[in-house]
């Protein structure tokens, strides 16, 4: 699918890794100087297999922003769990040029119109960062959930942290866990989340980044901690800029006293600090 919209944007579906090139351009032009190496990882589809369109992989979704040049200007990037039912938005990002024009407001709205309704989507799931801990380094959470907000983006009144992107890497801690569609099957009156439905998809999110079973001893308390949580009970939703009632514990792997962007740097790479989320000037994961 190629849309145009009134705004001279184009937008360009891909599933799976069928559009190699263009999912490269996009990772290297733009998801790489907007995510550090502990969020984005390596590429979510394989750039070195040729694919058989015959049987293109349709587990992940990305939408790409194109202008009438054929520059990319954007991407957002979504996760089918099938085993939970649960569909993650990985990342939204906007190239620092093209930010503050609306063009991450497209992408989401269509992404909406695609994804939300869809009867196999029990829940429509993202993780946002929590004011609380990301205002280092320049960052602006807070402008982040303002961008969400008119979405009508809630957030799950629960612990939660994003779990590493590959085995040997950190978490990233202090995340909020967010529903995207508010009229999800699994988004019960209340409004609460379907919890076990919640559960499973923690489960499933640990057991796909090799956390819960083949990572370093090191996690494993992790794991233990942010499932401790999930006990299957349906989950409390509230506005976005209620985030500060959302329960704050810091996990086992945490460092104290390092705020979370300094704690990534500490444990990964050096790369410093992040490229804003989910606001303004859109960016997010």
């Amino acid at each position: 699918m190629v849309k145009l919209g009134s705004n001279g944007v184009k937008l360009k579906e891909v599933y799976g890794g069928s559009d190699n090139a263009l999912l490269l351009r996009l990772y290297e032009e733009v998801f790489l100087g907007s995510f550090p190496e502990d969020e984005l990882g390596p590429p979510w589809w394989d750039p070195s297999s040729e694919m058989d369109t015959t049987t293109i992989d349709t587990r992940t979704w990305t939408l790409v922003a194109l202008d009438d040049a054929d520059e990319v200007l954007g991407g957002l990037v979504t996760e089918w769990f099938p085993a939970s039912e649960v569909l993650l938005l990985s990342y939204l990002a906007v190239s620092k040029d093209h930010r503050g024009q609306g063009v991450g407001s497209y992408l989401l709205k269509t992404a909406t119109e695609r994804h939300y309704g869809h009867p196999g989507y029990q829940l429509v799931l993202g993780e946002l960062e929590d004011p609380r801990h990301w205002s280092a380094a320049g960052q602006d959470p807070l402008a982040r959930l303002q961008f969400y907000e008119p979405f009508g983006v809630l957030v799950l009144t629960i612990p939660y942290f994003q779990p590493p992107v590959a085995p040997g890497r950190p978490p990233a801690y202090h995340m909020l866990l967010a529903s995207f569609d508010p009229v999800a099957p699994g988004i019960l009156p209340g409004p609460v989340a379907d919890g076990m439905r919640v559960r499973k998809f923690i489960e499933e999110y640990l057991h796909e980044t090799s956390m819960a079973t083949s990572a370093t001893e090191v996690m494993v308390p992790d794991a233990t901690w942010l499932l401790s949580y999930y006990d299957g009970q349906d989950i409390p939703l509230i506005p976005l800029l209620d985030y500060r009632a959302v329960p704050d514990p810091d996990p086992p792997g945490y460092t104290p006293g390092l705020s979370t962007v300094e704690a990534t740097v500490d444990q990964s790479t050096g790369k410093e600090g992040r490229e804003p989320h989910s606001n303004s000037s859109d960016s997010s994961r």
